[in-house]
């Protein structure tokens, strides 16, 4: 079965597709993250990638390690437990898969730990990170990884039609002062006037987190398949030989942490000008 044949509606067509080329290639990296949103099919790509890679269909193979935060944590234990597993060969083939559930959830210790494994990891292991808050993740950690992005499990189109005007001044003013140097002045008064419309700053963040996804989508397949946006193809287009997939990643990252300080009622406009400064550019 193709990953795009995921029955998992959140599972874009672009992760899919560039999972299966990964796969047809042979050439995988020692560790994955999968970063998105709680519903947007981390979990169940990384399941169907894993029995691709296994080559079986069981929904539990022996060389599928899965671990998930006990009451809330990830703890040391859990981590060291799997670093002990991990020195045993595969059983039944060539690979092991190791998959991470809300790896941001990873005690200090236990972060460090895995860190290690990172360091050196025996050559049949990958890992799969699954983190919907990948900031929290130590930088060194993320380091190691290769980013998928996945998209929100929310259609954005349905999200513009009911605010049209909103959609049209963020496409036409905000994203272009986004996507080049933009002195501090102007993206400040960009701040002010969306911290003024409360009620649309989730919808914003919305917007914004389906473009960068675009974004590192179009970087990773070359295609327009799987986007959200496909009118804004032409300037993803003209974006993305200029800013590296780490620096996208880290673009992402920011708008999940503003995302989080918005809902913690921190203050608005400061919370935007952090956001769009680091964005812009």
């Amino acid at each position: 079965m193709s990953l795009n044949e995921s029955k998992n509606p959140g599972n874009s067509s672009a992760v899919g597709a560039l999972l299966d080329r990964v796969l047809e290639s042979g050439r995988l990296p020692p560790a994955y993250l999968f970063a998105g949103p709680q519903g947007a099919g981390k979990q169940a790509t990384a399941l169907a990638f894993s029995q691709r890679l296994l080559k079986t269909t069981k929904p539990n193979p022996p060389d599928l390690i899965w671990i998930a935060p006990e009451k809330n944590t990830l703890k040391i234990e859990q981590i060291r437990d799997l670093s002990h597993r991990v020195l045993f060969r595969p059983l039944e083939g060539d690979r092991m898969v190791c998959v991470i559930a809300e790896a941001e959830k990873m005690t200090a210790n236990g972060a460090n730990a895995l860190l290690k494994i990172l360091e050196e990891p025996p050559p049949y292991l990958l890992f799969i990170l699954l983190s919907s808050a990948p900031d929290l993740l130590l930088p060194t950690i993320r380091s190691r990884c290769q980013k998928i992005l996945f998209a929100p499990p929310t259609l954005v189109w349905q999200l513009t039609e009911d605010h049209q005007e909103a959609f049209e001044r963020w496409q036409n003013e905000l994203l272009p002062a986004l996507l080049s140097p933009t002195p501090f002045a102007a993206l400040s008064k960009q701040a002010e006037v969306w911290a003024g419309e409360a009620p649309l700053l989730p919808t914003l963040m919305q917007w914004l987190r389906a473009w960068w996804h675009d974004l590192a989508a179009y970087q990773s397949t070359g295609s327009e398949q799987g986007l959200l946006l496909r009118h804004e193809l032409e300037r993803i287009r003209s974006v993305a030989p200029n800013r590296s997939p780490d620096r996208v990643f880290s673009d992402f990252a920011l708008i999940d942490e503003t995302e989080r300080a918005l809902e913690a009622n921190v203050q608005k406009t400061l919370a935007l000008e952090r956001l769009f400064m680091g964005l812009a550019g």
